[in-house]
């Protein structure tokens, strides 16, 4: 990421690296962490709106992905990666990765809850 185009991008990562130095991106079994999920997605919630029905509607719809996570990811092809600060997650996101006819393998986030928060 050299020149003037991605300067922002740089100072964004520079200063995320200095915030989080002991950060770690990780994949993760969905089982093991899903009251860490469920406990950053209520954090966020309260922390990010007053009871909006966005929000809410949300919250109910990773509860559901998360009750259906064995369904959906049956054809191994869903995937929770997530950032932690130390062993705290911070912030995860559901990918759903297939192959096109391209033979190019792509990856799409069906879901994201990254948001700054200071708790």
């Amino acid at each position: 990421m050299e020149g003037k185009k991605f300067e922002n991008k740089r100072k964004n990562i520079n200063k995320f690296m200095r915030k989080y130095p002991e950060h770690r991106f990780e994949l993760i079994d969905v089982k093991l962490h899903q009251e860490a999920i469920l406990s950053l997605v209520k954090r966020w919630k309260n922390f990010e709106t007053d009871g909006s029905q966005d929000a809410q509607s949300e919250e109910e719809a990773i509860e559901l992905l998360l009750q259906n996570y064995e369904a959906l990811s049956k054809d191994n092809d869903l995937y929770c990666v997530a950032l932690f600060e130390f062993d705290k997650l911070i912030a995860f996101c559901f990918l759903r990765f297939w192959i096109n006819t391209l033979s190019r393998i792509s990856a799409k986030p069906i879901l994201v809850t990254i948001k700054h928060m200071n708790f």
